[in-house]
């Protein structure tokens, strides 16, 4: 084999190096040990729409697809939008990551918690003057 055909080989079964979206999907992909295969299956993303993502072979990245593997790779999406090429205010995407980050070192009783925070929030809007309320029925926290 000539240079050229090593070359041609070699892209086709790693995302290349200017694929940052690809590159993304690839290193949480194997990193969670997912075959394309099974991501497909938890993500509803076809095979090989991942594959061509992960080899930066799509032009325009449908936003659903963006959506649909971030979960199961366990990805910020608003990492996966900016890596795809999507406008995201750097501000959000900063504050989304170091949020995330926080949240996954919660124990589970305070992510409920914060969910039911977050839910009350939703229904009233005036809540977020007075966090406590949020809280008022709920059991003081052990140590």
């Amino acid at each position: 084999m000539n240079g050229r055909t090593l070359e041609m080989i070699n892209t086709t079964n790693q995302p290349a190096a200017d694929n940052s979206l690809g590159s993304l999907i690839h290193d949480a992909r194997t990193k969670a040990g997912f075959t394309f295969r099974a991501l497909s299956e938890v993500s509803g993303v076809a095979q090989g729409q991942i594959s061509k993502l992960e080899k930066g072979q799509v032009l325009k990245v449908n936003p659903a697809h963006i959506a649909a593997l971030a979960e199961p790779l366990g990805l910020s999406l608003y990492a996966m939008y900016a890596a795809a090429g999507y406008k995201t205010p750097e501000s959000i995407s900063q504050l989304a990551g170091d949020l995330e980050d926080k949240i996954c070192q919660l124990p589970p009783e305070a992510i409920a918690r914060l969910e039911r925070y977050v839910e009350t929030l939703l229904n009233d809007p005036g809540a977020a003057s007075s966090p406590s309320s949020a809280y008022a029925n709920e059991p003081a926290a052990s140590n």
